[in-house]
């Protein structure tokens, strides 16, 4: 009976705890702090007392946590560190704060992202050189094998991608499924994005584990722009993917007139076939009106390869 109404009590004080940090109220947390009580609190969702201070962004009750004893680097249910959740709800301060509490930076939750990816993933700028600035890896990996410069050019954040390419993060990592920062970066026609990836080094010619490159994906998104940088860059003009699809053949089965030129000028292979055996005349006379200005423009390439 004496185990069960200390553990009764214990519930009282973190319910009493977490209530006073959710409604701002300083004066009611300090007493049960004071007395040593409630400083594991969790709630029901197993959320603690200092990780619902970061959400509602107190700085003062963060901490009156930490000097109370509160460890820095206790998860939540899903593993998320209190740093975590400083860089995913863009609470510079108090990320500062735990920083300086020696809070651990390389940490990750349960599918492990780190408090920089996460800060990458939500846009968070100044916690990625705060991060940075005290020793996190850039291009620590998630459980797919994403860095921060993945999940930032996933996102289309290209300020994000700057600054960690500009902290020395690697462009030509690739996570689970082969994709690159600019793999994604060109899927998406992100023009700024794909410049400041080549500009560090990315290679236009990594393949993802379906052997698309970023050309291949520019193509078929009709991102003109970025097409133009890849080919600048020496992209593979006939890379072809698992399915067979090159990037004229793409070209030809989305009705991309003005990147169809341009990859014809830059010497792509017009009898390049498909895995069906089809090349990209075909696949143009298969889509029909679509692809019409694809197909004309095929037609004077082939008449003016045959009088050369």
């Amino acid at each position: 009976m004496e185990v069960l109404g200390m553990r009764s009590e214990g519930t009282r004080f973190s319910k009493a705890v977490i209530d006073a940090i959710k409604a701002g109220d300083l004066t009611a947390l300090k007493q049960p702090l004071s007395g040593g009580i409630g400083l594991e609190a969790r709630d029901e969702e197993g959320t603690t007392a200092l990780i619902w201070a970061i959400r509602k962004g107190n700085t003062a009750a963060v901490q009156m946590l930490i000097e109370a004893d509160n460890s820095p680097d206790t998860p939540d249910a899903n593993g998320d560190t209190p740093l975590i959740w400083a860089a995913r709800e863009l609470q510079t301060d108090i990320l500062k704060l735990l920083l300086l509490c020696e809070a651990n930076i390389e940490k990750r939750n349960d599918i492990g992202n780190t408090a920089l990816i996460w800060a990458a993933k939500k846009r968070h700028l100044a916690a990625i050189g705060e991060l940075i600035d005290r020793g996190a890896s850039p291009d620590v990996t998630n459980r797919n094998g994403d860095t921060a410069l993945i999940s930032a050019a996933r996102e289309g954040f290209t300020g994000i991608v700057k600054e960690l390419l500009d902290r020395g993060a690697k462009p030509n990592v690739s996570n689970e499924s082969g994709n690159t920062a600019l793999v994604l970066a060109a899927q998406d026609g992100h023009v700024e994005m794909v410049k400041a990836l080549l500009d560090k080094g990315a290679d236009p010619n990594k393949i993802n584990k379906y052997r698309n490159t970023a050309l291949i994906w520019a193509a078929r998104g009709g991102h003109t722009e970025v097409v133009r940088l890849l080919l600048e860059a020496n992209a593979d003009v006939n890379a072809q993917n698992e399915f067979g699809n090159s990037p004229l053949i793409m070209t030809a089965r989305w009705g991309r007139t003005e990147i169809a030129k341009m990859l014809l000028e830059r010497g792509a292979d017009m009898t390049l076939r498909d895995r069906e055996g089809q090349n990209a005349a075909d696949r143009c006379r298969e889509e029909g009106p679509p692809s019409a200005g694809v197909l004309e423009l095929l037609e004077k390439y082939e008449k003016k390869l045959n009088r050369a």
